[in-house]
């Protein structure tokens, strides 16, 4: 009897473990721990092909789009719209799951005229947007 309690205790604690882990209210990231990733990662000059991929490997949804209003979304920028060419913009989905508020992370990567990047702007929005 003892070695078929051991046997599931065996297979049932790591199955528990591995729950609490990967529960999302233990993976609360914050605006500002993405921001130092983003420092890290993608300097000013970067390219929209390095931003996206490295949003794709971080596992951040991302899209793109030339529409110049996002840039006056973006640090009280004005719409400088002969040196723009557009916006990557990623959001990271739950990372404050927080049953009575729950919040995503959105970044927003300005490109200039030559597709590379000039400013951006990380922030918490409501996960319901």
């Amino acid at each position: 009897m003892k070695p078929l309690l051991v046997a599931s205790l065996l297979t049932v604690c790591p199955m528990l473990v591995g729950c609490t882990l990967t529960s999302p209210f233990t993976t609360h990231t914050t605006v500002p721990e993405v921001q130092r990733k983003i420092d890290a990662a993608l300097p000013v000059g970067s390219t929209r092909q390095e931003i996206e991929s490295w949003l794709t490997i971080e596992g951040i949804e991302s899209e793109y789009t030339n529409l110049p209003f996002l840039l006056s979304t973006v640090n009280g920028h004005e719409p400088w719209e002969c040196n723009y060419s557009g916006t990557v913009f990623g959001t990271l989905r739950n990372a404050d799951p927080s049953p009575l508020r729950p919040r995503n992370i959105r970044m927003y990567f300005v490109l200039d005229a030559e597709g590379h990047l000039s400013h951006r702007d990380v922030r918490w929005v409501n996960a319901r947007e």
